[in-house]
């Protein structure tokens, strides 16, 4: 089989022009995975998210004896937290005070203690399901820490200066970051799928690439409606007439309608003449019969792998394939690739087949 196509030098103003048409590809796909990606963190959020969580918090002034300098380095943020539960002075008296159901375990997984700024400044949160537990275990908190400035030595007192009921904790949804996430990700990925489906598309566009391709010139270009694109009407005429029979040059531009249908029964009577046939014809005598075939490429059919094949078993069987026939063909997109003006392309087309 020749596979010499899969080799051949890429055309590159053909596939940009394919890429531009397909531009349109890069917004759908981007807004479709930045929606994709906002539902699929949507999901995770609601069904894998925190829970519903209350903060409760208040705020003491602790005011240190005389000559305790050292003490007020020792008191920082991470020992206050350990103490609550720690220290016998000051979890006994939380014991006390906390509501039914808790203990120093919940203290220990919900309440912290910390020295933020100001070292005489403490903030203590407790963090819970039910925002009455949390205010209760925060007061237990405070009750504990209050009694404990007036029982140490190292301490002239600690007072409660603030305290703030339970709020509801508002997490940072950052929906908006997954649609930025999906929208650069659906306009990568889909400029990519275009650039490699068009790099590897081995559909028929223009006659050079064809002729290129397959090694035989390409008679002419048949546009959607009919008509021949350009010269090569006059190109087509030529060929026909050069590549017929003598005796049966006259008759040719009756042939030039001949239908190109896979199972040409009456081809036979064709003896000497010129004739058009599709890809995949199978009627090797009917074809073998005539002084030439022209095979007809189908314009922007992804088939070159198959128009290869069909080419090498016609030449098996000792049918004599004079060139190619471009069908259907595009005009915009040929006026773009050889930068044709419509009313200069207008004044070169010629009549139908």
């Amino acid at each position: 089989m020749d596979n010499r196509h899969l080799e051949e030098e890429l055309n590159e103003r053909a596939r940009w022009l394919r890429i531009r048409r397909k531009l349109w590809v890069i917004p759908v796909a981007a807004a479709a995975c930045a929606l994709l990606c906002v539902l699929i963190y949507t999901l995770a959020m609601t069904a894998f998210g925190p829970a519903r969580t209350y903060r409760a918090e208040s705020k003491l002034y602790l005011t240190f004896e005389e000559g305790q300098d050292e003490a007020q380095v020792y008191y920082n943020g991470a020992t206050w937290t350990d103490l609550l539960t720690a220290d016998p002075a000051i979890s006994d008296v939380i014991v006390q005070n906390l509501p039914d159901g808790t203990d120093l375990d919940t203290v220990r997984a919900e309440a912290t203690a910390e020295i933020l700024t100001d070292i005489r400044l403490m903030t203590v949160t407790v963090q819970d399901a039910d925002p009455a537990r949390a205010e209760a275990i925060l007061e237990a908190v405070d009750r504990a820490l209050v009694h404990f400035g007036g029982e140490s030595d190292i301490f002239a007192s600690i007072e409660l200066l603030s305290a703030r009921p339970a709020a509801l904790v508002v997490y940072s949804y950052r929906t908006r970051n997954a649609a930025a996430l999906g929208l650069l990700l659906g306009a990568a990925g889909g400029f990519f799928w275009i650039l490699l489906a068009e790099t590897l598309d081995d559909a028929a566009y223009v006659p050079e690439d064809m002729e290129r391709r397959y090694g035989l010139p390409v008679a002419g270009v048949l546009l959607r409606d009919g008509s021949f694109y350009g010269t090569t009407k006059q190109n087509y005429d030529y060929l026909i007439q050069k590549w017929s029979d003598p005796a049966t040059a006259s008759a040719s531009s009756a042939e030039e309608k001949a239908p190109a249908a896979k199972g040409e029964s009456e081809s036979g009577a064709v003896s000497g003449r010129i004739i058009r046939t599709a890809v995949g014809n199978t009627d090797f005598a009917a074809l073998r019969s005539a002084a030439g075939v022209i095979v007809e490429i189908p314009f922007g059919v992804r088939m070159g792998t198959r128009v290869g094949a069909c080419l090498s078993d016609l030449r098996k069987q000792d049918v004599r394939v004079r060139g190619l026939l471009l069908t259907g063909a595009d005009v915009k997109f040929l006026q773009a690739y050889y930068r044709a003006g419509a009313a200069e392309d207008g004044s070169r087309r010629t009549g139908g087949d």
